[in-house]
């Protein structure tokens, strides 16, 4: 030991090697591992090697000469199980640094095993090596890296006292802390943080395969801290206190392929530019994950059984893509954008279930976000709900299955629509094309366009029945004058005239139809009283299916107003699923069908304080039915075909 750190091996047949297949013909600073046939290990960084053909170390004279590096080539391996036995190895280390080994076994801690150096490695023999705080009698963090650079944690356990109030956190940065390494590492029951790296610059760190379980608060804790750490391939688990799983702060951090569950607070928690990539996060107490800053990525996640919500965005300019969200808490949403302007929704599975995640997709004051090609499937509410203040944002390509109430609800402003499939797509926005764009459905039966966003339904239409002297016998209605030199039709009792109507090819396939009459009388001194009207009507569908079948028909009444001229409609019932004896079958309704029709007054009982008893005049008899709003696929049947 000693500058430069040279390495003389006068004997190289006794050495193994590994990894040197990599040099061709000399590299500076690579490091390597050899191992005698006695098991000495040398640890070095070797400067300049000469290999030859077969990829071994020239067995001439060899020099192996480490030049600058990190860690220093000082190993120490700790004889006594305590705090006191490894820092006071820590502290022989000196300024250069080193490795502390310490061997399998139990190392009973009283007291805060601290850094000293920079480029200070403590290592473990696996987890086999446990460091026991446990029955710790008083407050102290078990490790502090006390704010040195380069230096590394690694293939060991640690055990708390969590619930005793002793023992704080497990591994404290102790400071600004860069480049640190935490590598194959269990931590369990600390009382406080089980990793506390939250000061502010504490940068460049690297967290792998770390498994932190049942901290008194949060698990894994950069939030607050430093910039570009990396969490990778840990778990953070049964956090207590309404603490977090993972916590992440400030910019640029990475939390990727983590498995983190049972967390009594959020799961994973990023700041600004955060990338949150491939984690499975399950049943946390609050949100799955929640992107509190501007600029980050959340993509490939699995998210599910959170009792909040699944993914939260808060801050402009968020992608959220590949995500897996399901089921997460009653009246929650798969993912919250909210106040993410410019925002980026894509190619996420939302699944809901009944009494969980009752929103697939939620815009809270979000302006000019896409969101495209989300599949949202059996929420209680919405598959995606676009909440007044969220304006100009893009909706495209979605497909939205089996939602409870309504496939899109849009209250904000200008925001577009396109091609959402599996449903009708609601919105009360403003929905503009572009020159020779199309509205697109499905040509099956039972598609168009409904209202109503809460309980939508295909809207209703008329076919209309002019009233027109067809009847030319005795019981002809009278063209006569109905007010000032207007004449319309006036009808006696026993005066009856004959309609026709056509079933349009909007008609929405099944529903019921319902006749209804437009009528009024002229009497002044009306005091009540009703008209009793009698239809007799037969069905046939079109293109040479049916004959015209046996008439069906029934009376019913109309009460009169006590108001001259007013304008009253009275209706009736005329087709049902399981019709009555005076009613067609509306299984048997489609486009093309011809109604014929024919209308009786029967009785006159205006009742009047005095003078003659006017007789009524109608004005329409028309059909009300639901409409798709649209035409058919065929102008012949199979109308949909």
């Amino acid at each position: 030991t000693g500058n430069p750190h040279s390495i003389t091996l006068t004997d190289l047949s006794t050495y193994d090697h590994k990894d040197l297949q990599n040099l061709q013909g000399g590299q500076a600073n690579e490091y390597y591992h050899l191992k005698s046939a006695e098991h000495t290990e040398i640890v070095a960084w070797l400067d300049d090697v000469t290999l030859s053909d077969g990829g071994a170390v020239d067995l001439g004279t060899a020099i192996i000469n480490a030049g600058a590096h990190n860690i220093s080539d000082k190993k120490i391996t700790v004889t006594t199980f305590t705090s006191t036995g490894i820092n006071a190895a820590i502290d022989a280390l000196g300024v250069e640094g080193g490795e502390v080994y310490l061997p399998e076994g139990t190392y009973t801690i009283d007291s805060t095993i601290t850094f000293d150096y920079d480029n200070t490695v403590l290592r473990g023999a696996g987890f086999g090596t446990i460091i026991d705080a446990s029955a710790a009698a008083s407050s102290f963090n078990v490790i502090n890296v006390n704010g040195k650079n380069n230096c590394q944690l690694r293939d060991l356990k640690i055990i708390g006292s969590a619930g005793s109030g002793n023992t704080q956190n497990l591994i404290d940065d102790g400071g600004a802390a860069d480049y640190f390494i935490g590598f194959n590492l269990k931590l369990e029951d600390s009382d406080g943080i089980g990793i506390d790296f939250s000061t502010a610059s504490s940068d460049f760190n690297l967290f792998y395969n770390v498994n932190v379980d049942n901290s008194d608060t949060h698990n894994i804790w950069l939030f607050g801290g430093g910039s570009y750490n990396k969490i990778i391939l840990c778990s953070a688990t049964n956090s207590g206190g309404a603490g977090d799983g993972i916590g992440v702060g400030n910019t640029g951090n990475l939390v990727e392929n983590c498995y983190v569950a049972d967390n009594t607070g959020r799961g994973i928690r990023g700041q600004i530019g955060t990338i949150v990539k491939g984690n499975t996060v399950l049943r946390n107490t609050l949100n799955g994950i929640v992107m509190s800053g501007s600029d980050s990525v959340c993509s490939g996640n699995f998210v599910s059984l959170n009792s909040g919500q699944g993914i939260e965005v808060i801050g402009a300019r968020q992608v959220v893509t590949d995500n897996f969200c399901s089921s997460q808490g009653n009246n929650k949403v798969g993912i919250l954008v909210n106040v993410a302007s410019d925002s980026v929704v894509e190619g996420n599975l939302l699944v809901g279930a009944v009494g969980k995640q009752d929103w697939g997709i939620y815009l809270i004051n979000s302006d000019r976000c896409l969101i495209q090609g989300n599949l949202t499937r059996a929420h209680d509410t919405a598959g995606i709900n676009i909440l007044s203040g969220s304006d100009n944002n893009h909706i495209e390509g979605n497909q939205l299955e089996g939602e409870a109430v309504a496939k899109i609800t849009d209250a904000g402003s200008n925001n577009t629509v396109i091609n959402a499939t599996a449903g009708t797509n609601l919105y009360s926005a403003h929905l503009a094309f572009d020159d020779a764009k199309f509205l697109i459905f499905d040509k099956a039966s039972g598609n168009g366009i409904k209202v109503d966003t809460t309980t939508p339904t295909f809207g209703w239409r008329d076919i209309l029945g002019d009233v027109f002297a067809r009847n030319t016998g005795a019981t002809k209605p009278t063209f006569t004058t109905y007010r000032d030199t207007v004449l319309d039709y006036q009808f006696a009792a026993d005066d009856e005239e004959y309609f026709k109507f056509h079933i349009p090819h909007d008609y929405v396939i099944g529903t019921d139809l319902h006749f209804h009459i437009h009528w009024s009388h002229t009497g002044s001194l009306v005091t009540g009283g009703t008209v009793t009207f009698e239809y007799e009507m037969s069905y046939a569908k079109g293109w040479n299916q049916a004959a015209f079948g046996a008439s069906v028909s029934t009376t019913f009444n109309g009460t009169a107003s006590t108001t001259q001229y007013q304008h009253i409609i009275t209706e009736i019932q005329i087709s049902a699923a399981s019709p009555s004896a005076s009613q067609i079958d509306s299984d048997d309704l489609e486009p093309d069908g011809v109604i014929i029709l024919r209308l009786k007054v029967t009785s006159n009982d205006i009742t009047v304080a005095s003078g003659g008893v006017p007789d009524p005049f109608i004005h329409y008899a028309d059909i009300h039915y639901q409409s798709t709003n649209i035409g058919t696929k065929k102008r012949d049947a199979d109308f949909y075909a």
